[in-house]
């Protein structure tokens, strides 16, 4: 029995992947934006982020060090603010 229930619609949920600037991160965020997720994406150079923000419209960046939790506690209630809440991290 699974802990959670499977996602099977991303439509209109709200995620946030940290480490989403390059390779599985940013693969899955792209995957996520184009199932109709709004994505926040967070890592800490803001230039790819902001790339991956272009080309998916519904994707946002939130640049942080994700080893300052001063940091983190801001982009978090920066992307709460801005998408209304979180559905998954």
């Amino acid at each position: 029995m699974a802990l959670n229930p499977r996602i099977t619609r991303w439509a209109g949920l709200r995620v946030w992947v940290i480490g989403g600037s390059t390779g599985i991160g940013q693969a899955l965020a792209e995957r996520l934006a184009g199932q109709g997720a709004r994505v926040a994406v967070s890592a800490r150079s803001a230039a790819p982020l902001d790339a991956l923000a272009a080309r998916w419209p519904g994707v946002r960046g939130w640049p942080l060090d994700a080893t300052d939790a001063a940091q983190i506690r801001g982009a978090a209630d920066g992307i709460v603010q801005a998408f209304g809440g979180l559905d998954l991290v």
